[in-house]
């Protein structure tokens, strides 16, 4: 059980000093009642040895020091103090002296965990209780030797002996399994001065978010954004949108959601033979209405359009021939443009199909029980992300490839409007907006309702044969995002899972395991190999204990795995109305 700064006489597993012949011996001592088989070690490093007096619940150190006195900056510990109490020692510290962000500590004051100061982390007795103790003293004594000497020198000889089992097996304490506890967040609310057209307060939420469950179902129909004036005006109302995140505007409760649906709304395709030039003036005509709030008459012209797209018939099979042969060919990037872009002919969203995917995509489960790291926890500034800037934006917008997500706009849009020379000094402003969103996403816990839009994916069910095989399409701007995190934290992740993951820092790491495994399999030696693949492994990777975890492991990266992440991301099967939720595992693209 976690101590804080308020005493108390809860019971907890603790150890105690008993005199033996003149010298301080410890002696487990189960003040919660339980079997003498107790989990928690005997710490025998001299300095940690205490006296324990009958009538005070204030340990003392042999030095004459209270234990309340902070080992780090030797200031008291009092009950205003944010404080914690090392489970084996007692030593009070600060959090502020240990670097503990206030929400571990509140999830460590929350829980029924106790917590564990480096000292007594690094050094471990073997020892189980006091008997177990004396009769390993007395094992090793001299016979010659009596008395207080020989006492003396048979605890010199166990804290010699256990000092050296300890160094020899590397051994360290495990913390007690705690529960996952994930940080709140501050929710977000309508204001009621939120005006766009017609629509005010929570209406204008309300409307917003029914334009976009309808478009994510919308056929790709959209253009390659026009050069000229009409192109920059474009480009400077998406700008005024990004910029409303993290601005605790009226406008950044619904600004994903009109970033998601601008392109859809604005960017259709007037016909099948339309030229640059009916782009043009489609555009002006629809960013007109988009700045008066009409997005009513917006959707029912891309309505009218979507309803007079007629799909192009394919021989039976010739989809999956295709797509088989450019990743066979080493053509990821165009393999998935080509199936994501004909998605509604990959599998029909039957009801046997949409079973199979529900089946894929199970609900979320509780951690299941050890799973949850117990720190240590490390603090981290919030500067080390003041490099995401436009230009790294920008950079890594060159980079993405792929089809879009629901909102349909692909990276080849994305980079005309982030990248293009001719739009100058509007691109580079976006870029800096939307670097600005990173950075937001990085430091701060946002209401996971402002993020749906930007976390969905578009589910294309391709056919495994037998089988059904899921594959998720976000939205490219999130890659963009995600990658400008990646690139700026590739260090820290390269730390964090290079001992276990052979593409973490090693460039072509995948490829070399490959030909590795290859080379082993074909020496006369081997007779077999055997393949291990854990069945629906990624679909299956409990959130809970994986965003807990990534506090100890690479917490530089926790907040915004923690926004992304926190909570389901909705998934839209292509070719059907079906939306199904995505509660646990990982998202591949």
């Amino acid at each position: 059980m976690m101590k804080t700064r308020s005493k108390s006489n809860n019971e907890v597993d603790c150890i105690q000093l008993v005199p033996f012949g003149g010298t301080l011996v410890p002696e487990i001592d189960i003040r919660s009642g339980s079997s003498s088989d107790s989990t928690l070690d005997i710490l025998l490093q001299p300095e940690n040895l205490r006296e324990v007096t009958s009538d005070s619940q204030t340990s003392t150190d042999i030095s004459g020091e209270t234990n309340d006195t902070c080992p780090v900056c030797s200031s008291l510990c009092t009950d205003l103090d944010a404080a914690v109490c090392c489970n084996s020692c007692e030593r009070w510290f600060h959090c502020t002296c240990i670097n503990m962000s206030s929400l571990i500590y509140e999830q460590l004051i929350n829980t029924s965990t106790g917590w564990f100061c480096n000292e007594c982390v690094d050094i471990q007795s073997t020892s189980e209780n006091s008997t177990q103790l004396t009769q390993f003293l007395l094992e090793l004594g001299d016979p010659d030797v009596t008395g207080t000497q020989r006492e003396d020198d048979l605890l010199t000889a166990a804290i010699k002996e256990i000092r050296s089992e300890v160094d020899e097996q590397e051994v360290m304490v495990e913390a007690p399994a705690i529960q996952c506890s994930l940080p709140d967040y501050e929710s977000s609310q309508i204001s009621p001065l939120l005006l766009l057209g017609p629509w005010k307060g929570e209406e204008v939420k309300i409307k917003c978010e029914e334009i976009y469950d309808e478009i994510v179902q919308w056929k790709r129909n959209l253009f390659i954004l026009p050069s000229g004036a009409i192109g920059k005006v474009f480009i400077e109302e998406m700008t005024k949108v990004v910029k409303n995140f993290g601005s605790g505007s009226a406008m950044e409760r619904i600004c994903l959601t009109l970033l998601m649906i601008m392109p859809a709304l604005l960017l259709q395709k007037p016909t099948k033979k339309s030229k640059t030039a009916d782009h043009s003036k489609a555009l002006k005509r629809r960013m007109e209405l988009w700045q008066e709030g009409k997005l009513t008459e917006l959707l029912r012209e891309g309505r009218e359009i979507q309803r007079r797209i007629g799909g192009r018939k394919y021989e039976k099979g010739q989809i999956e021939k295709v797509f088989t042969r450019l990743m066979m060919e080493g053509k990821v990037s165009a393999a998935m443009r080509w199936i994501g872009e004909r998605a509604t002919c990959a599998l029909n969203p039957t009801a046997e199909v949409i079973k199979v995917l529900k089946e894929k995509h199970p609900e979320a489960t509780p951690a299941p029980e050890g799973s949850c790291l117990n720190g240590p926890f490390r603090h981290v500034e919030p500067v080390i992300f003041d490099s995401i800037d436009g230009d790294r934006i920008r950079h890594v917008a060159k980079q993405v490839q792929g089809v879009g997500g629901p909102s349909g706009l692909d990276s080849d849009g994305w980079k005309r409007i982030l990248c293009s020379k001719q739009f100058g000094k509007k691109s580079d402003a976006l870029c800096s907006a939307i670097a600005n969103m990173v950075r937001v996403l990085c430091v701060r816990y946002v209401d996971p309702d402002l993020l749906k839009s930007f976390t969905a994916c578009r589910l294309v069910p391709l056919d495994k044969k037998p089988g059904v095989r899921p594959i998720g399409i976000g939205e490219v701007i999130r890659r963009i995002v995600g990658k400008s995190v990646m690139m700026t934290l590739q260090e820290d992740f390269a730390t964090s899972t290079a001992p276990i993951q052979v593409c973490a820092g090693l460039q072509g790491g995948v490829e070399a395991a490959v030909h590795a495994a290859r080379e082993l399999f074909e020496t006369p030696d081997t007779e077999a190999m055997i393949f291990v693949d854990a069945e629906n492994a990624f679909n299956l990777l409990n959130r809970e204990a994986a965003l807990n975890n990534m506090y100890v492991v690479c917490p530089e990266a926790a907040t915004y795995l923690m926004n992304i992440y926190r909570s389901p991301a909705e998934l839209f099967i292509s070719g059907g109305e079906e939306m199904i939720l995505s509660e646990s595992g990982t998202t591949l693209r």
